[in-house]
């Protein structure tokens, strides 16, 4: 038993780099929903427009993903974590002063692209951790933790400071998650 645990405590650190590296990766997708009417609302297109920019979006998300598989495995994980934080946080920034639906859908495609990077990195982390199902397994919970609260704040920061504000403080969150990729192996 004594065994079990210390194995369980030696992988949290990096479950909570995973978990994290994930929250980031899936932000901008999460908040497709929630942001539909408001962004409808906010540049005066239709759904089907901002279809055009979740599908861009997505598309985005999916071949940094696959991109990074390649350099993954040569490069420092923990670095290339930090860098798709730092494209996602800019690429977010730059999405809450845009006034051009166009723009927007370039500017989330960067968020997108940096949360490839960092989904990335961590599935790498986590696949080559001394213990990948628990790794696995403590992110996953860790995770949607984080989803549940997080998907809980959104409509207050809509409320509270518009779309605008609510990828100002996606931005935010995604940037305090750096000190923490020190420990993706």
């Amino acid at each position: 038993m004594h065994h079990q645990l210390a194995s369980f405590r030696s992988v949290i650190p990096g479950a909570l780099a995973v978990a994290a590296a994930y929250n980031v990766g899936l932000w901008g997708l999460y908040l497709q929903p929630q942001l539909l009417a408001p962004l409808m609302t906010k540049f005066g297109v239709s759904e089907t427009d901002i279809g055009v920019v979740y599908g861009a979006e997505n598309f985005a998300y999916f071949i940094a993903l696959l991109l990074t598989a390649i350099p993954v495995t040569q490069c420092s994980r923990t670095k290339m974590a930090i860098l798709g934080v730092v494209i996602a946080v800019a690429g977010s920034i730059a999405s809450a002063f845009t006034d051009n639906i166009g723009t927007l859908m370039v500017y989330r495609c960067i968020v997108s692209i940096g949360g490839g990077i960092v989904s990335g990195a961590a599935t790498a982390s986590g696949a080559g951790s001394k213990d990948p199902v628990r790794t696995f397994a403590l992110a996953g919970m860790l995770y949607l933790f984080v989803f549940s609260v997080g998907r809980k704040l959104v409509p207050v920061g809509l409320e509270n400071f518009g779309v605008s504000g609510v990828f100002l403080g996606v931005a935010i969150f995604c940037a305090m998650t750096i000190p923490i990729y020190g420990f993706l192996n």
